[in-house]
This record gives C-alpha cells, structure tokens and sequence, in this order.
C-alpha cells in the first residue's frame, strides 16, 4: 500500500501517514464520534421528555379555558336573548301603534279621494254637456252672420268689380295706344342704336388689326361714309385712304353703292368698301359691285388686309415708278382687272377660312392644325404669285421683301405627315 501523507496548512511540513498511525487515527475519530452521539441522544431524550410534560400541561389549561370561555358564552346569550326579546316586543308593539295609525289615516284620505273624484267626474260631464250646447249655439250663430256677411260682400264686390272693369277697359286702351306709339319710336331708336353699335365694332376691329394706320371716324351728323382708313406703310409713309361705310338693315339697297361711290370721291379716296349684314342676291361672304367692296362680318378682316396689301404695294411702285406714266397704266389696269380680283378674292377666303377654322380650334385643334396650315401656305402663295406678276411689271426697281424670299418662306409640308 502507498504511503499517505498531509501536509500542514502553516508551515507546509509534510507529515508521512503509516498504516499504524492511520488506524490509531480513525480509531480515536470513532470513540470521540460515538460519545458525541451518546451525549446529543440523551441530551434530545430529556428535552423530548420536558417537550411533551409541556405539551400535557398547555392541553389541560386549554381545555379549562374552553370550559369557562364556554359557560361565560352561554350567561352571556341567555342575558343577550331576553333583552333582545323585551327590545323586539317593545319596538313591534310600537310599529303596530303606527301601522295602525298610518292605515287609519290612509283609509281616511283614500274616502276623501274618492269622494273628490266623484265629485269632479260629475262636474266635467256637466261642464262636456254645457260645453256641447253652447258650441250647437255659436254655430247657428256664425252660420247666421256668415249668410250676411257673404251677402254684403258679394254686393259689394259686384258694384266694385263693375267699377274697376270700365276702368280697366279705360286703362287697358291708353296704355296700347302708349305701347304702339313707343314701340314705333323704339324701333327707330333701336335701328339707330344697332347703326352706332356695328360702326363702333368696325372701328375697333380695324383699329386692332391694323395699329399702324389711321382709323378717323366720321363725326355724327356730317354727311359722307362712317369710317376713314388711311393705310401707311412700315416706314411711315401713307399709301393710300379706304372709305368704310356700314350698313345693320333686314334687306340690301342698291342707292346705298352710289351714295358711297360718291363719298369715296369728296374724300379723294383710293378704295371703297361697305361693311353690311345684308348682302345682295348675287354675293355670298364678300364681293365687287359696281367698283365698290361688299363684304359681311366673317369676311371683313380678310377683305380689309387684302386692300390694305393692295395699295400698300400699289404705293411702293408708285414710289419706284415715278414719271412712268405707261407702267402707271398697267398697274392701274392690273388693280382694276379679273387678276386682281382673284387674288383678292383668294386672298380673303383664306382669312376666313382661317377665322372660322381658329373660332372652332377648341373642338378639333389637331385636325386644324394641318388644315391651317395649307390655307396659310395658300395666302402665302397667292401673295408671293402677286408680288411676282407686280415685279414682272415695274421690274427691278420693285424693292425686295425678305419676308416673300424663297430661303425665308416655309417649305411645304409632305402630305404623309
């Protein structure tokens, strides 16, 4: 067997430990264990014994305590049940005093009540019959005054209608003898009233159109046309008058062509026009009668820029061509001739068409488009075209416009687009 050994915790000597010296040891361990034991037995034996003569002793005054408690308990509930049973009878016996009272005086007023109700019942079914007559009899009696009173009423009425009726008939002949008399007047008035309105729109329109000439409306009163145009050019320079003369009637006439012929000749003017609503048989939208321009409210603006144009040209050969009285001539023949009527007329119908197609823009825009912009491409051409045939006239001495140069006009547009 190996040797043991243990080792001491102060100065580390290691002590070898023999069989012999183990089992003296142990041996010692044993017997002071086993008197250890002996001495805690009966140290627990006696404190068990004293435990339990406690435990005897605590029983036996518990149980006399219980027994006095209990005979205490059972004085005191004698003593408790009889004054409660003097306390009941005293309070019963005064609650059924009061009972008694309190039914008596019940009974008392529940008669009263009774008799008060019999009382009432009879005194409403006398006050319901009472009630019932006097109504029967204010009846007859409104029945009675009602018969009078609609009597006299319907008298009355009757003087009162005939009356107001001879009146009425009296009133009603003045006022339409008024009415006719005013409604003549009116509309003189008015036929006045729509001559002034349409002058005063032809002004502004051309006035608008037109900011570089000179719109001079006719004073009223002075005889002659209604609105004087004198056109000029970008430069300044004054190309020429055109004399307006405007007409808002149901029906054309034919003195009104010589009265402006005559007028265009007092103001030495180069063109004249009128602006009507009525137009002849003969011309629809805008036309030539007699050397005068007729034209009606959707082709004015066309008509008045293609005479504009006009003499605005006429002016700058005039300027280039003084002295040539043969070439004056030729112009004068070309103003005057079917060719130029024809531009003008192609002129104008493209600004109207243009106009009406911009006033329906907003219901079908994409389609106007490419429809405005053949009739642009066509004024453009028909400008161009009369340009072209004037400078074949006058030649070389025709002042160039940039505008109606072939880089600077717009190159026609593929039908596939």
């Amino acid at each position: 067997m190996a040797e043991q050994s243990i080792t001491c915790p102060k100065c580390k000597y290691k002590i070898e430990l023999s069989e012999a010296l183990t089992n003296q040891i142990r041996s010692e361990l044993e017997s002071e264990v086993s008197e250890g034991l002996q001495e805690r037995e009966q140290d627990l034996s006696k404190k068990s014994a004293e435990l339990k003569s406690k435990e005897e002793e605590l029983a036996r005054l518990k149980s006399e305590a219980d027994k006095e408690i209990e005979r205490r308990l059972a004085t005191e509930r004698k003593k408790l049940e009889k004054s409660a049973k003097e306390s009941a009878l005293k309070e019963l016996g005064t609650e059924l005093e009061d009972a008694k009272s309190i039914v008596t005086e019940q009974a008392k007023q529940l008669e009263e009540a009774q008799e008060h109700e019999l009382a009432l019942r009879k005194r409403e079914r006398k006050l319901q019959r009472d009630q019932k007559a006097l109504e029967l009899e204010m009846e007859r009696k409104l029945e009675q005054e009602r018969g009078i009173i609609s009597k006299e009423i319907t008298d009355s009425l009757k003087d009162k209608h005939e009356l107001e009726k001879g009146d009425l008939k009296k009133k009603i002949s003045t006022l339409t003898d008024q009415i006719d008399d005013l409604k003549r007047k009116s509309e003189l008035g008015s036929q006045e009233a729509q001559g002034e309105v349409q002058e005063l729109r032809l002004e502004e329109l051309l006035a608008s159109n037109f900011p570089s000439d000179t719109i001079r409306p006719v004073p009223k009163g002075v005889k002659g046309a209604d609105v004087i145009q004198e056109v000029y050019n970008e430069s300044g320079h004054r190309c020429g008058v055109i004399v307006w003369e405007s007409k808002r009637t149901k029906a054309f006439q034919k003195p009104w062509i010589d009265k402006l012929k005559s007028d265009q000749r007092k103001l030495k003017a180069e063109i004249a026009a009128l602006y009507t609503q009525a137009m002849p048989q003969d011309i629809s939208g805008f036309g030539q009668l007699d050397g005068v321009w007729i034209t009606n409210h959707s082709s004015l603006l066309g008509l008045a820029t293609a005479l504009r144009l006009q003499l605005v040209q006429v002016a700058a050969s005039q300027i280039a061509n003084v002295g040539k009285n043969q070439k004056i001539e030729l112009l004068y023949s070309y103003l005057s001739g079917a060719e130029f009527k024809g531009r003008v007329e192609s002129i104008v119908e493209a600004f109207t068409s243009l106009k009406s197609d911009l006033e329906s823009e907003r219901r079908a825009i994409t389609k106007m488009w490419a429809k405005r912009d053949k009739q642009i491409q066509k004024v453009v051409e028909n400008t161009v075209g009369m340009y072209g045939d004037m400078q074949g006239i006058v030649g070389a001495t025709l002042p160039e416009i940039e505008k109606l140069d072939i880089a600077a006009l717009p190159a026609p547009k593929s039908k596939d687009k």
